[in-house]
């Protein structure tokens, strides 16, 4: 950053952070105006891209030696400062923003040539999309105003042939413009190529690689497919490989009238499109007109509608079954055909993740009594005599007891049993006491299913913050047999206990998406909502992190390098002892803090907004200083090929060092000086050219200044007599003789405001002596009011 700023002296009064994108020789710094919160864009441009081009240029035999290498950079070179006039040109009228500086050196081993832009931070269109949908009045306003910029640019001979969205700007007004560079003379389009760095998303299909004809009808191509992408839900018409005959679908937002507005600009076939900006502009108002603009966001917001009537309550059939009185799965379908789950509310979502739950939960059969079994009691036999005659040979028939019972004789009936048989009494019994423990088995398995083995997790509450998941687990089930699994989507699982209701996972991998479920041990079963998701996002890494004191006492500037994907938002917090912690929130790399306390130690620490996380090195300390600053400065000699500045440090200051930068006019000469003293001397210098020096102390941001126009006069050997009690005798010499009109000395007295002039033909002056005792301050100046270096002096006088 030093470097860069040493070889363009026009960076010297701008605070520079870290690069924030480098890319086909093009790097790009945050810039601060010092005194203000002014943000700027320096790009840096390299001529050849990379080293490596010269020796390819020489090794393939396209030039014969160095000379001619760098003779054909600098006609690249050149070729970019002229495409800066073109763009300043342009801005002028209407539709473009142009840089505020720009300037070219050659590098010092003659390798190429190194250029440098300076330009207003505006934020781009690329970075509106990405934070919010454009509305339909955004749309239109930004069709209208590029083909506006379009046109102005082909009436000035040009075609813009880099237009996409990270080249658009857009002004607070809500106005878009063009404000980079892609400048192509439209009578060259016939034998001019396409460079690869042009080559993008919005570039024309025909144009397929950077030796394809260009064609008039690029930009109104890009605008096109820019268009189509705000209509169409943030999706390209189609990749790079269509050809003439395809054919393109409508934005999935836009009207009849505007799809046709649209697909003609970004057709296949160059012959179908819009040939001049000017008739699609003229097309766009002519719609605007006919249907209006409102700023409604062009893609639409689904809801999902649910009956007021529809009831999401269980009730009991009479089978003693639970049912949904309403029918969930249709509701489900019904949900699925109108309406995105992405965009449903809340509301609908629970209930249908707790239909889903319940749907997946065991609900056990109704107990069932079994029916009453009819026991069938046979009639005892008659104890009458049996009328057939025995047969004499028929043995005796034996009582329970084992005696014999004469054939002749009844049975009795058993005196206790009423007339019942005892063994249909027995079955009855048995029967009984089989449905009791039935029913005992049925009643204590429902109540082990639903209050034991069934455990039902109430809710799952998911909290995500960069590389670590907090998980909250509602429910009445025993803690201790639940655990979370958390799984990735390369297979690891990571598993941990649930304490107090929660469990946690840190350093997760970086955007990747995560799968959570509840798990239990022993017997049981989890029923409710189980499952859940998370996605880490994205991760970044800090590589440089630094402070350098600010424009006041107390303040400080932090600047910071990211590498990997960029956060839209940061936030700095800081503190020190005695202190509560603060905040500030901004949108570069590069921030001022103000209002600290000097002398103090603080801590920054840097924050990422929630779409990235960042690693390392994300917190430093910082002691803050008091201003110093370079008092009296004053270039006291420019003669001799040489040129000498001296100045003062603040009353009570020690300043252990300072720097101290020349540089010429036309950059032709720069150097830079530290030193301890409080003087300074460079050589060997022009004086033919102007000069300008600035001097801080190292540590400091802000810095003074001093301009040494060209062939300015340098005073020496300046004698003052002050014997004569009336008047001074002044004399002195000059690096150049006395001009005829002469010198104009003026001279002050200590406590009198007013300077008086004499006006001298030579180098001589006498002073009459007004108070005794007095200081006289003296300097002198040409005719033309440029101060003659060297001659400023005190004077004491008795």
């Amino acid at each position: 950053m030093s470097d860069i700023r040493q070889l363009f002296p026009m960076l010297e009064g701008y605070i520079l952070g870290e690069p924030i994108n480098q890319h086909h020789g093009v790097c790009c710094y945050p810039a601060m105006a010092v005194g203000t919160e002014d943000k700027y864009i320096v790009k840096i441009i390299s001529v050849p891209a990379n080293p490596a081009q010269t020796e390819a240029l020489l090794l393939t035999g396209a030039y014969r030696s160095q000379e001619d290498v760098l003779a054909y950079f600098r006609d690249i070179a050149d070729g970019i400062m002229q495409e800066v006039k073109i763009l300043h040109s342009l801005s002028e009228q209407e539709g473009f923003i142009s840089y505020i500086a720009s300037a070219m050196v050659q590098n010092e081993d003659g390798s190429g040539f190194t250029l440098c832009l300076l330009s207003h931070y505006t934020a781009t269109l690329e970075k509106q999309l990405s934070r919010a949908t454009l509305t339909h009045a955004d749309a239109l306003n930004l069709g209208m105003d590029i083909c506006s910029a379009l046109s102005v640019c082909r009436r000035s001979g040009y075609l813009y042939v880099d237009l996409h969205p990270g080249n658009i700007y857009v002004t607070e007004g809500k106005i878009c413009r063009i404000g980079d560079l892609g400048f192509v003379p439209i009578d060259s389009l016939g034998y001019a190529s396409l460079s690869e760095k042009y080559i993008s998303q919005y570039t024309p299909p025909e144009i397929k690689d950077a030796f394809s004809a260009l064609n008039a009808t690029m930009d109104v191509y890009a605008l096109g497919v820019m268009l189509y992408q705000a209509y169409n839900n943030g999706f390209l018409p189609f990749n790079t490989a269509a050809k003439p005959g395809d054919s393109l679908l409508p934005p999935a937002n836009a009207d009849e009238q505007m799809s046709e507005i649209i697909l003609k600009a970004c057709a296949v076939d160059p012959l179908e499109r819009w040939q001049d900006p000017m008739e699609m502009g003229q097309a766009l108002i002519t719609y605007m007109q006919q249907n209006g603009a409102d700023d409604t966001p062009i893609t639409p917001v689904k809801a999902a509608p649910v009956s007021e009537n529809t009831s999401f309550q269980l009730t009991e059939d009479a089978d003693g079954n639970l049912q949904f009185l309403t029918d969930m799965a249709q509701l489900k379908a019904d949900l699925e055909s109108t309406a995105d789950y992405d965009t449903i509310s809340k509301e609908v979502s629970d209930i249908l993740n707790y239909a889903d739950s319940l749907a997946e939960m065991a609900v056990p059969e109704s107990v069932t009594v079994p029916e009453h079994i009819e026991v069938v009691v046979p009639i005892p036999e008659s104890a009458a005599k049996p009328t057939e005659t025995p047969v004499e040979d028929e043995p005796a028939k034996l009582q329970n007891d084992g005696n014999e019972v004469p054939e002749d004789e009844d049975l009795p009936l058993a005196e206790n049993m009423d007339g019942i048989n005892p063994n249909c009494r027995k079955n009855k019994l048995t029967f009984a006491v089989a449905a009791i423990v039935i029913l005992a088995v049925l009643v204590c398995g429902y109540f082990f299913y639903s209050n034991y083995y069934i455990l039902n997790i109430n809710a799952l509450e998911i909290f995500g913050d960069g590389d670590t998941l907090t998980v909250t687990v509602h429910s009445d089930a025993d803690e201790s047999l639940l655990s979370v699994i958390c799984l990735d989507v390369y297979g690891n699982h990571f598993s941990a206990e649930v304490e107090n209701g929660k469990a946690f996972f840190t350093n997760l991998i970086p955007n990747t998406a995560y799968t959570v479920q509840v798990s239990v041990s022993g017997l049981h079963h989890l029923a409710g909502e189980t499952k859940g998701s998370y996605s880490t996002p994205p991760r970044a890494t800090i590589t440089q992190f630094d402070a350098i004191t600010g424009i006041t006492d107390g303040s400080v500037f932090l600047s910071f390098t990211v590498e990997g994907p960029d956060s839209k938002e940061w936030t700095v917090e800081y503190w020190t002892d005695g202190e509560e912690i603060r905040t500030k929130t901004f949108d570069s790399h590069i921030v001022p803090i103000n209002d600290l306390t000097v002398g103090k130690t603080y801590t920054f620490r840097l924050l990422s907004g929630k779409e990235i996380t960042i690693t390392g090195t994300t917190q430093i300390t910082y002691t803050t200083k008091k201003m110093i600053q370079a008092e009296n400065l004053e270039v006291i000699s420019c003669m001799d090929n040489s040129l000498t500045v001296v100045w003062t440090a603040p009353e009570g200051t020690t300043v252990e060092q300072w720097s101290i930068v020349c540089y010429a006019s036309d950059y032709s000469y720069t150097d830079t000086i530290v030193t301890s003293d409080t003087s300074a001397k460079f050589y060997p210098v022009d004086h033919t050219k102007s000069y300008r020096i600035e001097v801080k102390a190292v540590g400091m941001s802000v810095s003074q200044m001093i301009t040494i126009p060209a062939n300015s006069v340098t005073l020496t050997g300046l004698q003052a007599d002050t014997t004569n009690p009336d008047k001074i005798l002044l004399t002195w010499n000059t690096s150049i003789p006395v001009p005829q009109s002469g010198w104009n000395l003026y001279y002050t007295v200590a406590g009198v405001d007013a300077a008086q002039c004499i006006v001298c033909t030579e180098n001589t002056a006498e002073i009459p002596k007004l108070i005794p005792g007095a200081t006289y301050h003296i300097w002198l100046e040409d005719m033309n009011g440029n101060l003659i270096l060297g001659s400023r002096a005190q004077i004491k006088v008795n």
